[in-house]
């Protein structure tokens, strides 16, 4: 099934599964799939889609402008990888000794072992968790000087990489978790994330005062979120 879009035939695909509900996602290569109920007819689907067309298209112009990079790496010349919101290309060179390096947007991996995946994925890994010490500290301590109002004992801060989460807060012991994976994405994503993030030790939830509350620190927070969203593949 196709379906026109301004300019784009966007293919549809139906899967029926034993479900009350209609589901309508949209996926990495901009089509969409509906899971629809046992016997639901084509024509409801057909007005359910002329229905959700404005979401539709508001999501697929959403995901053009996400930053999408291979899931599975091989770690070789030319791949991408960001730093602080900026792209370098890979440059891998055989060497007796494990180091990398930044040079003129390259990153320059030198390894033992030029051919082994893992190995490098290893490299890397821990490559960016020293940066992100660093990097993200600096960045979280001047944010905290400058919001210092927010909190009455500033938070511990604790890095680790996480899946689905960019940060959180822990009123428990007063600690906040900031992913290592942040130190990819730009400067105001990450001071975006840190104050989101402060915020919880006056609103534990995400109500109508928390959002108030963030926008009379951030104004542009909306902006700063949509933009981070970005980079949530790299």
């Amino acid at each position: 099934m196709f379906i026109q879009f301004e300019n784009d035939l966007v293919e549809i695909f139906v899967q029926y599964k034993k479900r009350k509900t209609i589901k309508l996602s949209i996926k990495n290569d901009l089509n969409v799939e509906i899971v629809a109920p046992l016997r639901t007819s084509k024509r409801y689907i057909r007005e359910i889609i002329e229905s959700k067309k404005h979401w539709i298209e508001i999501h697929r112009e959403r995901m053009k402008r996400n930053i999408n990079v291979p899931s599975l790496r091989k770690y070789e010349d030319g791949e991408k990888f960001y730093i602080m919101g900026n792209p370098y290309n890979l440059r891998v060179v055989q060497s007796d000794h494990d180091r990398i390096m930044v040079f003129q947007g390259d990153i320059f991996m030198y390894t033992k072992k030029k051919e082994d995946v893992a190995y490098k994925k290893r490299h890397m890994e821990k490559w960016y968790k020293e940066m992100a010490y660093g990097k993200l500290k600096n960045i979280y301590d001047k944010v905290c000087s400058k919001f210092d109002v927010i909190y009455s004992e500033k938070p511990e801060l604790y890095f680790r990489k996480m899946k689905a989460r960019w940060g959180s807060y822990s009123p428990i012991d007063n600690k906040i978790l900031l992913n290592s994976q942040l130190v990819k994405v730009p400067e105001q994503c990450i001071e975006y994330v840190i104050v989101h993030e402060l915020c919880h030790v006056r609103h534990r939830n995400h109500k109508k005062e928390f959002y108030d509350f963030l926008e009379s620190f951030l104004p542009d927070w909306k902006l700063r979120r949509q933009e981070l969203n970005r980079y949530t593949s790299v």
